[in-house]
């Protein structure tokens, strides 16, 4: 349950803290603001987030009644984040509001274990990875659900949108990787890697290179569109 903080430039640990009881399961770092969140398997669900500016002063999230899977940031809104848990819900919350009756709760019908924004005709969504091999889509407008990915033979355990291209892109514990069009939704993709279970994914901005973090290793793809 600790976090730690290395100066990645020299290669040295600059900080080291106890953060939870049990095992971390999801960090996100935030893109603009001194803030790092985390969650964890502990008893309460919580959702920590951590100034670095200020000590590390932590602040605390309330309303998961299941394991927090993952927080990501909303690109649009810096004081705005989602999280996805296996209560069932994903949840969408306010930086600098206490008020439970400002978070938006999304009832999945199914274990959330990934999320992320996207923009599809000038319209914020979400999607999200669950535990029955689907990717839900989110109209976060409407809040509704407007479409579903399905092609993974096992569970969704990550889901993002690429920061440049027009793609969505899905990992599995079927062990493969798939790109999916953003507009329409066609599977333009399905890579194997052969190194077990997918979970996670890192993309940089002005490349079309990603990241594949796998249970047996690491790889590297490039993205090339028809």
């Amino acid at each position: 349950g600790c976090i730690h903080v290395h100066n990645y430039e020299e290669n040295e640990e600059v900080e080291s803290f106890c953060a939870h009881s049990s095992c971390i399961t999801t960090l996100a770092v935030h893109p603009t603001d001194p803030f790092v969140f985390s969650s964890s398997n502990d008893a309460g669900h919580l959702i920590k987030l951590w100034n670095w500016d200020n000590d590390w002063e932590c602040k605390e999230f309330h309303g998961h009644v299941g394991t927090v899977t993952q927080v990501t940031f909303n690109p649009n809104d810096s004081n705005s984040f989602a999280s996805a848990s296996k209560d069932g819900t994903v949840k969408i919350w306010s930086i600098c509001s206490d008020d439970p009756s400002k978070i938006i709760t999304l009832k999945l019908d199914e274990h959330g274990l990934c999320v992320d924004y996207f923009t599809r005709n000038n319209q914020q969504h979400l999607i999200v990875g669950c535990n029955d091999k689907t990717a839900q889509i989110w109209k976060l407008e409407t809040k509704e659900r407007v479409h579903e990915l399905e092609s993974h033979t096992n569970l969704i355990s990550a889901a993002n949108l690429h920061p440049e291209l027009p793609i969505l892109i899905t990992g599995s514990f079927d062990g493969t990787v798939r790109i999916w069009n953003s507009i329409t939704y066609k599977l333009e993709n399905v890579i194997g890697f052969h190194l077990g279970a997918v979970y996670a994914f890192g993309c940089m901005k002005g490349s079309r290179r990603i990241v594949v973090g796998c249970h047996q290793g690491i790889a590297m793809m490039d993205i090339s569109l028809p």
